[in-house]
């Protein structure tokens, strides 16, 4: 019985606390307000890996790389 309940705990948890494309651009996006630009491009980043048809994630990365005048990719 434990063998099973251990799996089926770890599977429950990670699905609660999974995050949406939504959740990781509004992350983005505030860590840009505070000017942690890297910060703010890795969730943009995995905001576009989750839902790559939606374009804020590429504007807001965009905007990101340019305020640290990172120009390539």
């Amino acid at each position: 019985m434990k063998k099973i309940l251990l799996p089926v705990l770890i599977s429950l948890c990670s699905f609660v606390y999974s995050q949406t494309a939504e959740d990781y651009y509004n992350r983005g996006k505030a860590k840009a307000k505070l000017e942690d630009y890297v910060g703010a491009i890795q969730d943009y980043s995995k905001a576009i890996e989750l839902e790559p048809e939606d374009e804020k994630g590429y504007y807001g990365r965009g905007i990101a790389k340019a305020n640290l005048e990172d120009y390539r990719g």
